[in-house]
């Protein structure tokens, strides 16, 4: 019994001792205490993150609070946005198209083109080699030379695109290491076309997209018979 008793009085001291130091005294809880049931309580039912200037709002709208360091005022900046996924995938609102040279909008469209083929190619499933292969087929210069070359005869272009175009040719440097330095400028030409109407027109980037789907699938089908 006096066994007992000193126990308990080591438990109630040090319990008094904790909450004088302002230490957290609820660490003294026995082992028996279901501690998930603890710490459910803790956290929200709902995955919610609350800013003071936007009140509750989901994880998927936050991309990232960062304090001013004003500890004084303990004001918070946060960024949150409701982008889509083609302006997660697109140069900053600062970007001005205009201005960016033939290479640049080279860059981009190069990136958009083999995306596009490689999304129609890669199934069903294949192997690897074989999906390598189709892509590289159709992402040469060669072959979008042959498109330009369709693209100019049978898709009204606006005055600006065929500037655009225009401008990628041009920024193509002469080389003799290439095998076939016409054909890489048609290349260059195409890829700066798709980059600018990509960054400037949604709705154009879908239409010649689908244009180049038909040529290109009518001419599979015609190299499929042959």
């Amino acid at each position: 019994m006096a066994k007992l008793w000193r126990h308990f009085s080591f438990g109630v001291i040090g319990t008094l001792f904790c909450i004088l130091l302002g230490c957290d005294c609820f660490s003294l809880i026995p082992t028996f205490v279901d501690k998930k049931s603890i710490s459910r309580q803790s956290v929200p039912s709902s995955c919610s993150y609350r800013s003071k200037r936007c009140g509750p709002m989901p994880y998927s709208c936050v991309i990232t609070s960062m304090k001013n360091g004003d500890d004084d005022n303990n004001s918070e900046e946060t960024i949150a946005g409701n982008k889509s996924l083609v302006e997660f995938l697109s140069p900053t609102s600062a970007c001005s198209v205009n201005q960016m040279s033939g290479t640049d909008l080279a860059y981009i469209g190069d990136v958009v083109f083999e995306l596009f083929v490689r999304s129609r190619h890669v199934w069903p499933s294949k192997r690897t080699s074989d999906l390598q292969n189709t892509v590289v087929g159709l992402v040469r210069a060669e072959h979008q030379s042959y498109l330009l070359r369709q693209l100019k005869e049978s898709f009204p272009l606006s005055e600006k695109e065929n500037q655009v175009m225009m401008r990628g040719r041009n920024s193509v440097t002469r080389s003799k290491n290439r095998r076939n330095p016409a054909a890489y400028q048609d290349s260059t030409a195409l890829e700066a076309l798709l980059g600018y109407i990509y960054m400037t027109d949604k709705n154009r980037c879908q239409e010649l997209l689908a244009w180049l789907e038909s040529v290109v699938d009518t001419r599979e089908k015609e190299s499929g018979k042959s």
